[in-house]
């Protein structure tokens, strides 16, 4: 049988790893054997110390979907080798989980991994900013419509900062993104039933 794979992507500082040590936890009380690549663009994960005893495999010094995509390779490799029950990969906030998605479904892959779910997590608070003409970049606009875009669920984070006006504008924002039948959960902290994460 495959080793199911889920990705999480998001912008920095939107609850990506909170998320992340959510799902962890269940599978530790559901005693499964987990793998967890994490990506950092700098020299040095600074959230290590949230994984310690966890079987982690850092991605440093660039972006896992471009300029390291052979240290990801090689990565999804080296867990074949290993005994687990599944894979749970967190991109960096620049991270395109389209490219990430592209290395999985190789052909080489395809006969170890499934990739189960891609989940977005996005900052209500700052989405309509950076989605807004003036107040972000051209990248910026495109990266966030592409994590949305191909997210199989969409975790809206820091819903306690959002107004009603914004969020009836984000949700309309949302629905033009998503496939139909995409489902959306709206958190604070984080906070999601983890049998919705899996």
């Amino acid at each position: 049988m495959n080793i199911p794979v889920y990705l999480i992507s998001g912008f920095l500082g939107s609850g990506k790893t909170t998320v992340l040590l959510s799902m962890i936890e269940k599978c530790q009380r559901d005693g499964l054997k987990t793998g967890i690549i994490l990506n950092e663009l700098g020299t040095k994960n600074v959230e290590e110390s949230y994984f310690k005893e966890q079987n982690v495999k850092t991605l440093l010094n660039g972006c896992i979907c471009c300029t390291i995509q052979n240290d990801l390779n090689d990565t999804l490799w080296s867990f074949s080798t290993e005994d687990i029950d599944l894979l749970l990969i967190e991109g960096t906030g620049v991270a395109n989980p389209i490219d990430i998605e592209a290395a999985l479904t190789t052909p080489e892959f395809t006969q170890i991994y499934e990739l189960n779910s891609m989940i977005t997590v996005v900052d209500g608070s700052h989405f309509l900013e950076h989605q807004h003409f003036f107040a972000s970049s051209k990248e910026i606009r495109k990266l966030l419509k592409q994590q949305i875009s191909c997210a199989n669920m969409v975790i809206l984070n820091k819903e306690d900062l959002i107004t009603n006006p914004s969020l009836t504008k984000i949700n309309k924002k949302l629905s033009g993104m998503l496939d139909e039948g995409v489902p959306v959960f709206k958190t604070s902290f984080g906070n999601i039933q983890e049998s919705e994460l899996f």
